[in-house]
Formats: structure tokens, sequence, C-alpha cells
């Protein structure tokens, strides 16, 4: 090879040289598992300092330590998750919230993110969501998790992936009072008593036509009905449902599911 053709080919390898480590870079996904986006400063100026289209990606996080933050916080509490077994929670911590069993598919992690941080930046609507004031039940969580562990247990839900058993988007719509038959029934398992208040805190299933799997607590209408079982137990049982909510007018034990 001549003197001058190897000068060109060697000048050819160096101004080749960073596009190179460019594509080598590109090939090395991000914590999100995003390839990187590239933009020049005038670029980023331009579009209001974000490269056109940005969306922020949440880091990729841990499942497996996610479900002991799951535990950890005591989300159990408030949340099923169908298969899966976790402490009984202390009876103070239970409150009405949606079954997450599938949940994984219906939002992208940054939304599950948001929701624990902040969740009254999206009210959803229904039993079970919003509390007397209007405002999200869910308490938030930004001064008690670590960046670590939010990546972690939004990695958790997002595993919640079992089409099977995941309730269509849009069931948690409550039917308006007169729209509806006067009682309903369900299946569930108790899983406290609230003394001086008369509420029974059941664990139950999706309540056809009236309200989705989630734990939710019910007032006997009589202390008969109130002491007729303990936490714990398997029940089926009877719900009136009037303008201010649904009242518990009959509950009795079954056999273990």
């Amino acid at each position: 090879m001549k003197a001058g053709a190897v000068v060109t080919v060697a000048a050819w390898a160096i101004a080749m040289l960073p596009m190179a480590v460019h594509a080598q870079h590109d090939t090395q996904p991000t914590l999100s598992g995003r390839p990187p986006a590239r933009v020049t400063m005038e670029e980023l100026h331009r579009n209001g300092g974000v490269p056109a289209c940005w969306r922020f990606g949440l880091p990729r996080g841990d499942a497996g330590r996610g479900r002991q933050v799951f535990i950890d916080a005591q989300c159990y509490a408030c949340h099923t998750i169908r298969g899966e077994t976790f402490p009984t929670p202390s009876p103070e911590r239970v409150r009405p919230g949606p079954d997450l069993t599938g949940m994984g598919e219906a939002h992208p992690p940054e939304y599950f993110a948001e929701s624990i941080l902040d969740p009254n930046a999206v009210i959803v609507e229904g039993v079970g969501f919003t509390g007397p004031d209007g405002l999200s039940v869910m308490p938030s969580f930004a001064d008690t998790l670590s960046v670590t562990q939010l990546v972690d247990l939004v990695a958790y839900l997002r595993s919640q992936t079992g089409a099977d058993t995941r309730r269509p988007l849009g069931s948690s719509t409550v039917v308006v009072p007169g729209a509806r038959k006067p009682e309903v029934q369900g299946r569930g398992i108790v899983r406290a008593l609230l003394p001086g208040s008369d509420l029974v805190v059941i664990e139950h299933d999706e309540i056809t036509g009236y309200m989705p799997a989630m734990t939710m607590g019910f007032r006997a209408t009589s202390r008969t009905v109130y002491e007729a079982v303990r936490a714990g137990d398997a029940v089926s049982f009877v719900l009136r449902l009037t303008v201010d909510g649904a009242v518990l007018t009959s509950i009795q034990k079954t056999a273990p599911p």
C-alpha cells in the first residue's frame, strides 16, 4: 500500500472514531431501558429545555426487592394481589383500596411512581379511590421511600401482569344509586373489625355491578351482624345500597377458599 493511501485510511479511521464510540454507547441501555436521546444545546433551548417528544423514563428496579418494600410499607393493608400471601395488617392500617392483580399491564411505570409520590395528581373517582373530601384515599410516600425503594416498588407492581385475572379497565365505575338493584351479594375474607364504628373490613372479590375487588369497610346494621364473624373468617355477605353508600345487612361464615 502506498504511503498516501495509508495516510488517507488513517485519517478516515480517526474521523469515524467518534461515530463508532457513539454507536457503541447507543447499544448500552439507559437505566430506563430506552436508548439515549442525542440533542444539541441549541435544540434543547429551542424545545423549552428538553429534547423534542421527551418524557421522563423511570429507571428499572428489582421486583424482588420491590415486593419487600410493598410489605415493609404495609401496602397490603389497603391493596390485594391475588395469589400473594402477606402478613395480617394491623386493624388501624386497613383502608379500602383497589385490587392490584394484573395491574402491571394497565399503566406505564411513571404513572405508578406518580401515584405513589403524588396520589392527588390523578384522582380516580369511585368507591375505594376517593374520600369524602373528593381527594384520593391513597397516602403519599414521598417522604418515606428512597429513590431505590421507589423504583423497586414500581418494578414489583409492573410484574403483576396476569391478564386472565386483571379486571377490565373502567370496572371501578360505580353505578348511580337508583339505577341498580337495592341489594348486592359478595364473598371475601374479614380482615378487621373496627370497634366503635361497627365497621367490618372485608377483602372481597368483585361485586358485580357495584365495585371491583378490593379491601373495604362496611358498617353493620346491627350488633348481631357485627359480632357474627371474626378477622380471618371467609364469608358471604349482603349489602344494602343507599344514597350514602353500602351497609352490611347480613354476613355468614363459609368454607375457606
